[in-house]
């Protein structure tokens, strides 16, 4: 176990040595083995920013300016800039002897003065050359999700990463280094702890634990004995003139390594377009179940063409799909979704559609109403007609087919089974159907249980 004294501890109580980063406080920062340190602000780093008369006074005033914490204040700052980049230079030794940092990631906290204009931020004593110059914070948000990733959960923080409590004030949307490994992340993937290699040191960004106990504590120093263990016995990488002896065995290995990154290249490959597909089928999914507008219109045209069948969009401000045999318009299309039952209105908007084509072409094409009826509810809670009974004879009369979209997701997937050799086969049943189509009604067979019991 690293000894109390090697440990240095800033604004972050516990087992080691409690310091600030002021000169008259810490020893030189390469006489510690460990710094662990929760940067809250500058004024955390160096209390004696509290002493001065206009940080007292206008301190009170926090002003959010470009997703950063700011202070403003009338002092003169160059003395605690100086402090900062005393620090900094101590740093570099520090990392260079194979030094571990553990910092807690909080938000980005600047103190700015006015005469003349200087800046201190949290993270001035943390990094020669800036944390901003190795990531991109995104500031101004918290949650309490921490997700240890893979590599999170094999590296010597898995315990503390596991953690009940723990919650992260900032997070990392982009890294500009790729010398790091992340270790944790929120819900929507950015990072909330990585480790960073600088040279033969590493720092080590942590969520903050909101219930810090003696018992966390102790854990949380288990895991850093563990890291500056397997720090300390890393061997050295050997000269380069090495490279020209070999041991039998060590080409064919190199090759066989080779071909497997070829291999794995090749299968990421089939991953993306395997990857690209099933967003492709799950949108169709999602949107003929259970969406409405332009989406469902554009996603009834995707589906109709995958079938075979020749759709496109109507002129712009007419009818919504039209369907053609070669150059000839065959069917007209209105789609509609709504988490209501089809209405008369619907069934009128498709008769302009199909006596625009008469006036122009002089025939009469199919009408076709497409409805999503009750696209909020799950599909066994659909118990109300999608076609109420009024508006029937009228649709009968003109000869056109009611469809939902759910029968349409049937038919779909039967044509995906490759039951269906042929969506012509259904665009000819729909031509010939007077009122509501009834066929492809269940579902079922569409349930991922159902699937699975087939199997």
């Amino acid at each position: 176990m690293i000894s109390e004294k090697h440990i240095l501890r800033v604004n972050s109580p516990g087992y080691g040595t409690s310091k600030t980063l002021e000169h008259t406080s810490a020893e030189i920062l390469s006489e510690y083995r460990v710094i662990i340190i929760n940067p809250v602000s500058p004024r955390h780093i160096l209390p004696s920013l509290d002493r001065l008369d206009s940080i007292s006074r206008e301190g009170v005033l926090r002003v959010i300016d470009s997703g950063k914490y700011v202070i403003r204040c009338s002092s003169d700052l160059s003395h605690f800039k100086r402090e900062f980049e005393v620090r900094n230079s101590q740093l570099i030794k520090f990392f260079q002897a194979g030094g571990l940092l553990i910092s807690f990631l909080q938000p980005l906290f600047v103190l700015a003065g006015d005469r003349p204009f200087i800046t201190l931020s949290n993270y001035d004593g943390l990094f020669y050359y800036g944390l901003y110059d190795v990531c991109t914070l995104r500031e101004r948000c918290r949650g309490e999700e921490v997700i240890p990733t893979d590599r999170g959960l094999e590296s010597s923080f898995a315990p503390y990463l596991k953690l009940q409590g723990l919650e992260w004030n900032a997070c990392v949307q982009e890294f500009k280094t790729q010398n790091l490994r992340v270790l944790a992340v929120n819900r929507d993937k950015d990072a909330v702890s990585f480790i960073i290699n600088f040279g033969k040191g590493k720092a080590v960004f942590l969520p903050v634990c909101s219930n810090f106990t003696q018992g966390i504590d102790k854990l949380l120093i288990e895991c850093v004995d563990k890291e500056y263990t397997s720090m300390t016995f890393e061997e050295e990488p050997a000269d380069t003139w090495v490279e020209k002896y070999y041991i039998p065995g060590m080409p064919e290995l190199e090759k066989e390594i080779s071909d497997i990154r070829g291999e794995i290249d090749k299968l990421k490959q089939v991953e993306t377009t395997k990857g690209k597909e099933l967003k492709e089928l799950k949108s169709y999914r999602d949107i003929l179940l259970n969406k409405k507008g332009h989406a469902l219109q554009n996603t009834v045209i995707e589906i109709l063409n995958k079938m075979g069948i020749q759709a496109q969009p109507g002129p712009e401000g007419r009818d919504d799909i039209v369907i053609k045999e070669g150059d000839k318009v065959v069917a007209v299309c209105e789609v509609k979704g709504d988490k209501k039952s089809a209405g008369e209105a619907d069934a009128t908007q498709l008769s302009k559609w199909v006596d625009r084509v008469y006036e122009e072409e002089g025939y009469e094409p199919k009408g076709i109403l497409i409805v999503n009826a009750f696209c909020e509810k799950d599909i066994p809670e659909r118990t109300e007609k999608p076609f109420p009974d009024q508006m029937l004879p009228y649709c009968s009369n003109r000869g056109y087919c009611l469809l939902t979209t759910v029968k349409l997701f049937n038919v779909f997937c039967e044509c995906k089974r490759e039951k269906i050799s042929d969506g012509k086969i259904i665009l000819k049943e729909w031509i010939e159907c007077k009122g509501i189509y009834d066929k492809y009604q269940d579902i079922r067979p569409n349930l991922i249980s159902e699937e699975k019991d087939s199997v």
